[in-house]
């Protein structure tokens, strides 16, 4: 009888080492208790990171811990980075320092370096934010040209999809804010503010409300 038989055939066997097999099939649980977790790729070393996926949390010189990588090259630079989440094909892959980030969908916070506290949920949502931090962003699109603004929110597919530096910016709903710059404004319903430019200190509230400003502010 072979060796991978006597092992079958027991009940609990305890093994010391590494086990390279061609398939498995467990029908019970799998357990990995004090270790980190990777499947398709090397293991992540720092503490209690969990990895899936191609190059997910591959950086040699991690170091940050409690991170959850799952997709190809998820967190793929990762060094000291902590208490992140990314779900998705190359989520806060340029993140090095960043920490309590949490990205969800394809490319979403893929450019995020060293910004902490953003959540992106939606197709490359935040996408091209590098430095900005406290920012929250919902739906295909939204803040997807954000660069170093910060606490922004935007919740609908493209809000605010063309800011770059502007801050304290609040939309809800479809392509709301979607090419202004200025700041501290705030928009709710379909295509409020659209048009918005540099202007700052604005309130919207309704369809098509102030659509067509560009630069005036405190409307």
């Amino acid at each position: 009888m072979s060796r991978a038989r006597d092992l079958a055939d027991s009940a609990d066997k305890d093994i010391v080492g590494t086990i390279t097999v061609d398939g498995l099939t467990v029908a019970g649980n799998v357990s990995a208790d004090g270790g980190t977790i990777k499947l398709d790729g090397n293991y992540p070393v720092g503490t209690n990171n969990v990895a899936l996926g191609d190059n997910a949390l591959s950086s040699g010189s991690l170091s940050g811990g409690n991170n959850t990588a799952i997709g190809r090259e998820a967190m793929l630079s990762n060094t000291s980075g902590s208490l992140n989440v990314a779900l998705g094909s190359t989520t806060l892959d340029a993140n090095t320092t960043g920490s309590s980030n949490t990205a969800v969908g394809q490319a979403a916070l893929g450019a995020n370096t060293t910004a902490s506290n953003n959540t992106a949920v939606g197709y490359q949502s935040l996408l091209a934010n590098t430095t900005g931090v406290a920012l929250t962003a919902v739906g295909s699109g939204a803040l997807k040209d954000n660069t170093t603004g910060g606490s922004n929110s935007a919740f609908g597919q493209n809000a605010l999809e063309n800011n770059t530096t502007g801050a304290d910016n609040t939309a809800m709903g479809t392509s709301l804010l979607t090419n202004t710059t200025g700041s501290s404004n705030s928009a709710l319903g379909y295509i409020a503010l659209y048009a918005n430019s540099t202007g700052s200190f604005n309130t919207a509230l309704g369809k098509e409300a102030l659509r067509s400003n560009t630069t005036a502010s405190n409307n």
